[in-house]
């Protein structure tokens, strides 16, 4: 999956149960940017909404840090 680094929010079960979901690649005017590897969420994220990835038994690692 490929997020905009300008994502702000995910909603409420906006990935949930996505089983084939691996990886997280964050993107910023169309190019990869650092964190694409580690899925690291993007820099303008404020709020993941109650099981947003729920049951994404796939996605194996986050990177929260900012």
């Amino acid at each position: 999956m490929v997020l905009d680094n300008g994502v702000a929010e995910i909603q409420n079960s906006a990935f949930a149960a996505c089983v084939k979901l691996q990886e997280i690649i964050v993107q910023q005017n169309g190019v990869n940017v650092a964190g694409a590897k580690t899925n690291q969420l993007p820099g303008a994220l404020k709020e993941i909404s109650d099981g947003a990835f729920y049951n994404c038994t796939s996605l194996k690692n986050f990177d929260f840090s900012v």
